[in-house]
């Protein structure tokens, strides 16, 4: 266990930076790859099959020969947990709160540009009050020669306009729209079930209704928690197209998984 929890340090912690740092971009750069009607994903994303190849890479560091199928198994139950939470990391859509991104800013703002208006407004006055007639001329005979400076030295002085507030259809809030939502979500959801097959436990297994010659199933964790948990929102929007797509999703990463099992021999 004590081995296990150190050959996944590194692997975890950079997946979960991977993913993070993915939240914050504004389209689903593998969304160009998804085939099918409806389009959906038929490959895992860059971070799961690099979180594999690192896992590996740690298990031999540690040498091949103490990877017995009860340490793998240890193993690979440990990763399903760690990565349950980290799979989870979804975007969320910024909303507005009363054509505003957050009412607390906008007081804040408020409070600020008051603040701001009253100090210029009293520091108008007074200049305005010690001032006189004379300071009005050297300004209007000091801004008339700095036009014609500029109008000789062929620019144009810049014309003068009165800053507005922007109104409510100008804020702009970060983050990835509805729809780059849904498509992330979606390669989630295949990420997590390319995985499932890369992370199975064959001593976690049981015989539905304890019958040996069935197909065995995996009782669910954490991780499987987690890959339902996405395909709930995802059933949100059409459950029975949802549960159509999932069929067609598992079928396509369990396809993968055996093509690519291979290259990360000692989880296999």
């Amino acid at each position: 266990t004590r081995v296990s929890k150190t050959v996944l340090q590194i692997p975890v912690s950079n997946c979960d930076k991977r993913i993070s740092k993915s939240l914050q971009y504004k389209r689903l750069q593998a969304r160009v790859l998804w085939e099918g009607d409806p389009q959906l994903p038929v490959l895992p994303s860059a971070w799961a099959f690099r979180f594999l190849h690192e896992t590996v890479k740690s298990m031999t560091d540690f040498g091949v020969d103490i990877w017995t199928p009860q340490a793998t198994d240890i193993l690979k139950q440990q990763i399903r947990d760690a990565l349950a939470p980290i799979v989870k990391k979804l975007p969320e859509l910024q909303r507005e709160v009363n054509g505003h991104a957050s009412d607390d800013k906008v007081r804040i703002d408020d409070e600020e540009t008051s603040h701001i208006s009253e100090s210029g407004a009293e520091s108008d006055t007074q200049k305005q009050d010690q001032g006189g007639k004379d300071d009005d001329e050297r300004t209007d005979a000091g801004e008339k020669a700095n036009t014609e400076e500029k109008l000789q030295n062929g620019n144009t002085p810049p014309l003068k306009t009165t800053q507005k507030p922007k109104g409510d259809d100008h804020i702009e809030l970060p983050g990835p729209s509805l729809e780059v939502i849904m498509d992330i979500k979606t390669q989630r959801l295949f990420d997590a079930v390319y995985l499932d097959y890369a992370l199975t436990i064959k001593s976690r297994t049981i015989a539905p209704d304890d019958d040996p010659g069935h197909e065995s199933l995996a009782l669910p964790d954490l991780f499987d928690n987690a890959q339902s948990s996405i395909l709930d929102d995802l059933q949100m929007e059409d459950v029975q197209q949802w549960e159509r797509n999932f069929v067609r999703m598992r079928k396509d990463a369990g396809a993968y998984w055996k093509r690519t099992e291979l290259l990360f021999g000692l989880l296999s």
